[in-house]
């Protein structure tokens, strides 16, 4: 985003979260629920911001924090909700621009699919000639074990056919990786 806009886009959040804290402020004063939810927050944030303030310049644990007084809570807690809308709406344009592909990154996706798709393409073709070629060594045992009387000799050939097929089926495997 060139620099102008965004600096734009900035003044246009400050203008608006302007406004949302008047709004805040407003309210605070004319429900009495949202006042005490606020005050209650804000005063919650002074805490710790006091404890945390003072225990990083060496003071140690500080129990007891003097308590705001109610209308400088309720405005702190319009500058909480003021941050807070900042944040939101910052976080919502990074994502939404986050989310916009980038056409380097549509193209390397492409890329990846396609290469997936000759992976799949080639295990498949690997898997249809290994049921072709156990196909052809059942055969040949049924050749064997018919034309022959079976004996010793026989099974031996047959464990040996076996194996030669195993063996020839790995070294193909191989080859082809």
């Amino acid at each position: 985003m060139p620099f102008p806009l965004a600096k734009l886009l900035a003044l246009g959040l400050r203008q608006m979260s302007r406004h949302v804290a008047a709004f805040v402020k407003t309210k605070a004063k004319e429900n009495e629920t949202f006042r005490s939810i606020l005050v209650r927050s804000a005063g919650w944030y002074h805490g710790v911001s006091v404890r945390s303030s003072l225990a990083n310049l060496g003071f140690g644990k500080v129990k007891d924090v003097q308590p705001l007084s109610e209308q400088a809570a309720i405005e702190l807690g319009a500058e909480m909700i003021n941050d807070l809308v900042v944040i939101c709406c910052a976080l919502s344009i990074y994502l939404f621009i986050e989310s916009i592909p980038n056409p380097s990154q549509r193209a390397e996706a492409e890329r990846k699919k396609e290469e997936m798709d000759v992976l799949k393409k080639a295990v498949y073709q690997q898997s249809v000639e290994l049921e072709e070629q156990a196909v052809r060594l059942k055969e040949l045992e049924k050749l064997l074990t018919s034309k022959t009387m079976y004996s010793s000799t026989t099974s031996k050939v047959i464990k040996d056919l076996k194996e030669i097929e195993i063996k020839s089926l790995s070294d193909i495997t191989n080859k082809k990786s």
